[in-house]
């Protein structure tokens, strides 16, 4: 039995449900990736025996402009009642991302499609707000 298998089985039923052919993950896949409506990609990856995470990337920082987005992340990252809460980072190449980190075991697929749902909506959320940004800082300067 391969370390995978969980992960396979889990992401597998999501995919299934999305309509997605789970035929094609292979044995030693750890990260598969998809792209929402052209717009930015959803890596759902192995982490550990345990875990898996949900991750958007939704493209580059701008430092010198990007203060409105900053505070809005920091906002993002609060604690907060809600059962999912993606949490808002920059790599070490300034691109933005979103995540969540699952449980393998415990997750029936009604939950995780709302995980899902939710890293998308928040993820779409961002780039409405991105799209207002540049003009937004432009009248500021």
């Amino acid at each position: 039995m391969s370390y995978l298998q969980p992960f396979h089985q889990v992401v597998g039923e999501l995919l299934s449900h999305l309509g997605f052919d789970i035929g094609a993950i292979r044995p030693e896949q750890e990260v598969i990736s998809l792209t929402v409506e052209q717009q930015f990609t959803v890596h759902l990856a192995w982490v550990d025996q345990a875990s898996w995470c949900l991750l958007a990337e939704l493209g580059s920082s701008h430092p010198e402009r990007d203060g409105l987005l900053y505070a809005q992340a920091l906002r993002h990252n609060q604690m907060a009642a809600q059962r999912w809460q993606p949490v808002w980072a920059l790599d070490p190449e300034d691109h933005w991302s979103c995540w969540l980190r699952l449980p393998l075991e415990g997750n029936e697929l009604p939950t995780l499609i709302e995980a899902f749902d939710v890293l998308i909506q928040h993820a779409e959320q961002w780039l409405a707000v991105a799209d207002v940004a540049p003009s937004h800082f432009s009248k500021a300067i």
